[in-house]
């Protein structure tokens, strides 16, 4: 968390945000893509973190790579729900 004091002295705290995208596109979702978007929606998030989790209704074009999601803007590509437990867990989102 980022803290920010103001002018009249009081401290704004800025929380941690992450965004995931998880593929809706049709080799995604049989390679697996609903699980992982499940995982998400149902994983403790830390109270001090902000996370916002979609389903693109689009494939995000890297179905070789199934299943592939977006993380904070970077591509992740061949998830498992253990990459995504670890990933989750290097962001300090669960604990």
């Amino acid at each position: 968390m980022k803290a920010c004091r103001c002018s009249d002295g009081s401290v704004y705290v800025k929380r941690d945000r992450h965004v995931f995208v998880v593929c809706g596109g049709e080799h995604c979702r049989c390679a697996g893509s609903k699980e992982l978007l499940d995982y998400l929606k149902q994983a403790p998030v830390s109270g001090d973190v902000d996370v916002r989790i979609a389903e693109s209704r689009a494939c995000i074009g890297h179905c070789a790579a199934a299943p592939a999601m977006v993380e904070d803007g970077q591509i992740l590509r061949w998830v498992s729900p253990r990459r995504l437990k670890i990933e989750l867990l290097r962001l300090g989102i669960t604990g």
